[in-house]
This record gives structure tokens, C-alpha cells and sequence, in this order.
């Protein structure tokens, strides 16, 4: 593959440390110094996005850095990988890469696995792997020491962390009862799987309440209850789409909330149309709402893909300013009116779309003179009603 028009951008957490001590001790002996080197300047590169904002850059111009070829890159990013330093993500069709850094082993994390630990000591020799042993020993104090440090459990009760880790049980309840307006039934069993799923896998109450909702029923005798086999396979389905949600829709997204009510400079609606080219709508929605898509989202984004045949770049820009329009809601209605619009004029181009729809509620004036406004959207409104003033 070429790399001349091929772009990525890099993942690292917030706390991320590059231990370089340990990079070149322990892993640059087993995958050389063009890896290493690559991983070097793939960390410099995401501090450098951090500090800019410029998501993407050009893989080309990063192989010309290193001075390597497009075969020795791949080649060092495959030994990368191998030893878990980095992750790496592609997008389909779209010629983008992502890659996630992570962070490298502490020496005795590394020499336990045993393939890191044979392999070091081959490429280096025993009596160099000897001294690293003696270098990294965590225990430099003479034999008559004793250990007196006091343990977490000797220092806090657990009445101490009671508090802390008690499920709000009250606040769920009101909040559920509030949005349904019926009185739940909560049962016993019901209460300790919320409780587990809270302590065990950390889930927030909005997660919490977010499963609850799909797990009332109406019994014969009409009280609504939480149906514990039902909330048991959605906290499970839950906990699975969390797991398996592309590291795509965690990355942070370029929204600006004047996009649509002010003249931006062009470089602001640059960073905007970059976050919208570069992922896939479920993934732009779902980085929006920073939980997964409901069946219905997915369904509305289905359409406008199949039934509507409108790029992602496109439905991510119809999406940015639908919520704008609807108060924070993704109407089918409105975004389907939407998208026979933007069929109907042919405007397929982001930059031919947002001149369109920024200037919907705009007065201007027309060829003879006359002044037309267009009425600001609805979504009960075609999007292209116009009304004389």
C-alpha cells in the first residue's frame, strides 16, 4: 500500500509514561532501533496533536522523518505491535490509521514473560542480562530489615468505604419513576445486581438507569418492574458493546457550538469538517454521546447511508446540526426531510452543505432586489421552505 495519501493520528492516555530507561534496556534489543525510533517519534507526535489539535498527519511525511521506507515502517510497527507497545487501527476505504500507544513493562513485568525474558537474554548475552537484573532489583536493603509499612486494610475500615461504594439507590429511583412516570418495583435480587454490576465493572448511574429503562415490564396485575433476567442480558449486552466500541468513537471529536449561528474562521470550520471526514457516522454519534448507539440510531444512520445513499462525511454534518435545531434529540423525521433536500439540490459537498444550511435562517437578498428570509428549520418543516418578508 501507498503511503503518499494515506494519514493517522495517535492514541495515548492522559497519564501516559515513556519510560525510555526501560525502552532501551529491555525492548530495543529484541526489535532494534528502527522500531524503537518509530515509537519515539509516534510519542512526540501525539503530544504534538495535543497541543495543536491537527488529528491527522501525513504517513508519508512521518516515514520521511524517520527515513525509512514504507516496507521498513510497516516492518517496524509490525515488531511494535508484537511486543505490546502499540495497537494498530485502520478504517476501510479510507486510507486512515490510527495507533494507540501503550505505555512499556516494568522490568519485572517484562522478564515474567517468559518469551521476553529468553529472547532478551539471547540477543544480549547472560552477563549483560545480569547486570540489568542487579540494576532494576527492588530490594537494595541489607537482610535484618523488616518490613513495617502499614497495609491498606490496617489503615481503613471498611465503614470507611462504605460510603464511598454505596449505590445511590434513592437517586436511581427517583430519576427512573421521574422520566417513566410510574412507581418501579425494585426487587431484592434486582438490587444486588446493581450492585454488583456497580462495584464490579464501575458503571455510573447513568449507565445504570440507561439499562433500567429497557428492563421494565407491565405484569398482569399492571405494576412496573425491573425483570431481572431482562437487566441481567442488558447489563451483559451493555458491559460487551463497551468493550468491543472502536477506539474511534473515544477519541475526542472537533465540534464548535457557533457553527451554525456564527461567521467562523476558516481554519475553525477546517477542524469541524476534519472530525466529520474522518469517522463513520455511528462513530461520530457515538462520540457525541460517549455511550453506544440505540437500535433506533443505528436504524436512522442506516437509512440515510442505504435508502438516502449519502456519504458519512455528509449525514455528520446533517447530525451536528440537527441536534442544534432539535434540541439535542436525533429526529428521523427532520433528518430525512434533511437528506431528500440535500439529494434534490445535490449538495454532496460538505463545503456546498454548510453554506446551505448556515444560510437557512439568514436574510439575503435575491437577484431582483426583493428580500426573502428562510425560515429557520423545524422539524416539522421540509427544509426548503421559504417564506417573503
Amino acid at each position: 500500500m501507498s503511503n503518499v495519501n494515506v494519514v493517522f493520528t495517535i492514541y495515548k492516555k492522559h497519564d501516559f509514561y515513556m519510560n525510555m530507561t526501560a525502552i532501551n534496556d529491555l525492548y530495543k534489543p529484541l526489535v532494534g532501533k528502527n522500531a524503537i525510533d518509530t515509537y519515539v517519534n509516534l510519542c512526540l507526535e501525539a503530544d504534538k496533536i495535543i497541543k495543536t489539535g491537527i488529528k491527522f498527519h501525513s504517513l508519508c511525511d512521518l516515514t520521511k522523518s524517520l527515513n525509512l521506507s514504507n516496507d521498513d515502517f510497516t516492518v517496524a510497527r509490525n515488531y511494535l505491535e508484537a511486543v505490546g507497545l502499540i495497537k494498530t487501527y485502520y478504517v476501510n476505504n479510507e486510507q486512515q490509521f490510527w495507533f494507540e500507544l501503550l505505555e512499556p513493562l516494568s522490568f519485572n513485568n517484562f522478564i515474567s514473560n517468559q518469551k521476553f525474558r529468553c529472547l532478551l537474554m539471547r540477543n544480549i548475552g547472560k552477563e549483560n542480562y545480569e547486570r540489568l537484573e542487579y540494576y532494576y532489583a527492588n530490594n537494595h536493603f541489607p537482610n535484618k530489615c523488616v518490613d513495617i509499612s502499614k497495609t491498606f486494610n490496617q489503615m481503613f475500615s471498611d465503614q470507611d468505604l462504605s460510603n464511598v461504594y454505596a449505590f445511590n439507590f434513592e437517586q436511581l429511583y427517583k430519576n427512573i419513576c421521574a422520566n417513566t412516570h410510574h412507581n418501579v418495583v425494585f426487587s431484592k435480587e434486582v438490587k444486588e445486581l446493581i450492585e454488583n454490576n456497580f462495584a464490579t465493572y464501575n458503571l455510573h448511574l447513568s449507565e445504570i438507569e440507561h439499562c433500567i429503562y429497557q428492563s421494565v415490564i407491565l405484569t398482569t396485575d399492571n405494576a412496573y418492574v425491573v425483570d431481572y433476567q431482562k437487566l441481567f442480558f442488558t447489563f451483559k449486552s451493555y458491559r460487551d458493546q463497551m468493550n468491543n466500541i472502536n477506539l474511534l468513537s473515544q477519541v475526542k471529536i472537533n465540534r464548535n457550538s457557533k457553527m451554525f449561528i456564527d461567521h467562523l474562521d476558516q481554519n475553525e470550520i477546517d477542524k469541524v469538517f476534519s472530525s466529520y471526514r474522518s469517522l463513520n457516522a455511528e462513530q461520530y454519534y457515538s462520540a457525541i454521546k460517549k455511550i453506544p448507539l440505540t437500535d433506533e440510531e443505528k436504524s436512522i444512520i442506516n437509512t440515510l447511508k442505504n435508502t438516502y445513499c449519502l456519504e458519512d462525511s455528509i449525514i455528520n454534518l446533517m447530525i451536528d446540526f440537527s441536534l442544534t435545531k432539535t434540541l439535542g434529540r436525533l429526529n428521523k423525521t427532520y433528518l430525512f426531510k434533511m437528506a431528500n433536500t440535500v439529494n434534490n439540490l445535490n449538495l454532496l459537498e460538505l463545503s456546498n452543505l454548510f453554506a446551505y444550511l448556515n444560510g437557512s435562517w439568514k436574510t439575503h437578498v435575491s437577484n431582483n432586489g426583493e428580500f426573502t428570509k428562510q425560515v429557520v428549520l423545524t422539524e416539522y418543516e421540509p427544509i426548503e421552505m421559504k417564506k417573503r418578508i
